[in-house]
């Protein structure tokens, strides 16, 4: 049994509660300014502030769509208004933040 009594309560065949949150496409819907305002706040100023907001600021995308017999097509090239990098180290903690 652990600390917290779950393995008493899946012995004891009581009824097990939980909450899952899944929150689809929550790292797009960051906004950079109030990102920016927060990390100001927490004492990061100067040269490297400016380095979080070119890290953010200055990003673009486009899609890439695979056509079987005309090769590939893309998008143009959109900036990316709000949001933090995903599949990065940076990612995870701007979003906590």
């Amino acid at each position: 049994m652990d600390r917290h009594g779950e393995g008493k309560a899946l012995d004891e065949s009581s009824q097990i509660e939980g909450i899952f949150c899944d929150l689809p496409k929550s790292f797009d819907c960051v906004n950079h300014d109030i990102l920016l305002d927060k990390i100001l706040c927490d004492g990061i100023c100067g040269t490297a502030i400016l380095q979080f907001k070119s890290y953010l600021e200055k990003r673009r995308k486009r899609a890439e769509i695979l056509h079987n017999e005309l090769g590939k097509t893309f998008s143009n090239w959109e900036t990316i208004k709000s949001g933090v990098p995903q599949c990065s180290i940076l990612g995870p903690l701007l979003f906590l933040q």
